[in-house]
């Protein structure tokens, strides 16, 4: 008896066996308190972050002239070197993987970016940032309360010393993007 081919990639386990974990930490947060001395919220929110590039589809390469797939902090950046870290040596679109950083409309209009954090400092431009990005394939994520709601596709929520994952599945759909079924799980999906 002839036995099937290998069809995953040691790229395809270690994305699977990455989500496996992440997934056991925020499902772990959901029922056991997370301390500080546990996991480090932005450790946890950068990996989240990171994988989302791999567990959003997007319908064609989004920026096909760019060197690298893109991940735009606007604002205050909350993770630090642990982004960096994270992301090093790793591709999307057989592009690298960077980070660029906003401190106002003009720069992210002039050299966007593929998936947008914006910082619970920024929000008061909130309103603007979307209205820019309304036509744009753009991933925006956040970690402020009511950020669903206000049009942001994945909040990534401390609550009562848990990680909660809201995405709001209308602006995704809006943008033209599609969220991976594992992922609309693990969330809580805003209407």
């Amino acid at each position: 008896m002839a036995t099937a081919p290998n069809t995953y990639s040691t790229r395809g386990r270690r994305l699977a066996a990455t989500f496996l974990a992440i997934a056991w930490l925020l499902l772990g947060c959901f029922t056991v308190p997370c301390s500080a001395k546990q996991i480090e919220e932005y450790h946890v929110k950068a990996v989240f972050l990171f994988n989302l590039a791999h567990f959003v589809t997007w319908p064609i390469d989004p920026s096909p002239t760019a060197p690298s797939f893109s991940i735009g902090i606007y604002g205050e950046d909350p993770f630090g070197q642990v982004l960096d870290n994270v992301i090093k040596g790793e591709t999307k679109f057989d592009k690298p993987i960077t980070i660029k950083h906003y401190t106002n409309l003009q720069e992210l209009q002039k050299d966007p970016c593929n998936i947008l954090f914006v910082s619970a400092r920024a929000m008061n431009q909130w309103e603007t940032i979307r209205d820019l990005l309304a036509a744009s394939a753009i991933l925006t994520v956040s970690d402020v309360a009511g950020f669903p709601e206000k049009g942001g596709m994945v909040n990534l929520l401390k609550a009562e010393q848990r990680i909660q994952v809201e995405i709001n599945r209308a602006a995704v759909s809006q943008a033209g993007l599609v969220m991976s079924a594992k992922l609309l799980i693990l969330a809580r999906l805003v209407p």
